[in-house]
């Protein structure tokens, strides 16, 4: 088998079934998301971040049941308090305390993903399209700080702007191709396919 060959088959993989993120290149045409959980069996919180969609399906798929035989064979599942956060949600600053004179919510220094995960999961700025954390860092002046934010919310204006775009695009593909009924798409929901393979 040639190099071009496997590095193809390999692509393909990492689309369809999606590998964690250290296995794969950042895309920003993605949506990535964080799973958390506590797992019932091990007793250990489990975190896995930037999931892609591909991946987010086979964690899903793969979380922790049980048959229970003595309730009929009812599926049991082994986790509890099951979340799944998109990135963009965490890399965002926590509301702060309430202004009155604003009416609004002051930005805190930190993020959503500090607050609910802690500063690990904050310095993986390689996974987020080579955007650094919004957190203040200790080296920082407020100044710089207030500068560096005003500058994400600018590119993250655009960044939402062609993902609304590219979702419009493809909701009208979808829309056109189940007229039809023609196309390359093929539906699939819940790991189950919709109609017939052609």
């Amino acid at each position: 088998m040639s190099k071009d060959t496997m590095d193809e088959i390999t692509r393909q993989f990492k689309i369809t079934q999606g590998v964690n993120c250290f296995e794969r290149d950042y895309d920003p045409n993605e949506r990535y998301y964080f799973v958390d959980y506590h797992d019932i069996e091990d007793c250990r919180w489990v975190r896995i971040p930037y999931c892609d969609t591909a991946y987010l399906r086979v964690v899903l798929a793969n979380l922790p049941y049980a048959r229970d035989w003595e309730q009929g064979g009812k599926y049991i599942p082994l986790f509890k308090n099951l979340r799944v956060t998109p990135e963009e949600e965490l890399e965002e600053l926590r509301k702060g305390a309430w202004n009155e004179e604003t009416n609004s919510y002051e930005k805190d220094f930190y993020t959503n993903r500090v607050l609910r995960f802690d500063k690990r999961y904050e310095v993986m700025p390689e996974f987020s399209g080579g955007r650094e954390p919004l957190s203040k860092k200790e080296d920082e002046t407020q100044e710089e700080w207030e500068k560096r934010v005003e500058t994400h919310n600018f590119h993250k204006e655009l960044r939402k702007k062609e993902e609304i775009k590219r979702d419009c695009d493809l909701a009208q593909r979808v829309r056109s191709q189940k007229e039809n009924n023609n196309g390359t798409l093929h539906f699939v929901w819940g790991g189950y396919s919709v109609g017939e393979d052609e």
